[in-house]
């Protein structure tokens, strides 16, 4: 195939240009946070409510409390693997492991939380999906299919792993952090000058 799928604004782009279209997205921000963030494509991401889901989880050592997007949380609920085991803390400025926070509004650690929603993924689907985050392809107890070396069988080769990115997104501060003005900043997709290359 002459395009990649770009997992970031989910366009074809042609393969000599896609390191370079990836490192547009990945390119940090003054606050340390990507400039843009993996996501399911908006036809497929969860269209239901998210009233009975958590939305902001806190870091206990900094005391900083971080919203999550909603195009995050509707791309993470059809896909949990799609996220590796960090996310983003605004009070720290920095990526933490989900073992270090807890949801805001139930206490429970983010942790666990993707733990459960992975594995009812798998009871459902009984495969990995065909992109997910790199450490779980590494991880090959995720797999049902038995499939050790990085692919499950979902997957048949496809190129549509999401490789050496870090698919974490740009959160907006709960607690107010005016240390970090771009912290408080909720960042929205922007429409870009580039053409997409359909094959």
């Amino acid at each position: 195939m002459l395009t990649r799928l770009c997992p970031f604004c989910h366009r074809h782009v042609l393969r000599w240009f896609y390191d370079s279209h990836i490192e547009g997205h990945t390119r940090l921000r003054a606050d340390g946070q990507m400039t843009d963030h993996v996501t399911v494509r908006p036809g497929e991401r969860y269209d239901g409510p998210l009233d009975e889901f958590p939305t902001s989880y806190r870091h206990d050592p900094c005391g900083q409390s971080t919203g999550m997007p909603e195009e995050i949380v509707r791309s993470y609920l059809v896909n949990p693997f799609l996220y590796s085991s960090e996310t983003f803390c605004c009070g720290c400025g920095d990526y933490v492991s989900h073992s270090e926070l807890e949801w805001d509004e139930t206490g429970e650690r983010l942790s666990t939380y993707f733990d459960r929603l992975r594995r009812a993924y798998l009871r459902q689907h009984g495969a990995l999906p065909e992109i997910c985050a790199p450490e779980f392809r590494r991880r090959g107890d995720w797999s049902k299919s038995g499939s050790r070396g990085g692919r499950s069988s979902a997957n048949d080769g496809r190129d549509t792993d999401v490789g050496r990115l870090r698919p974490s997104a740009p959160f907006r501060s709960k607690s107010g952090d005016r240390s970090n003005p771009d912290s408080a900043l909720y960042v929205r997709w922007r429409e870009r000058d580039e053409k997409t290359i359909v094959d």
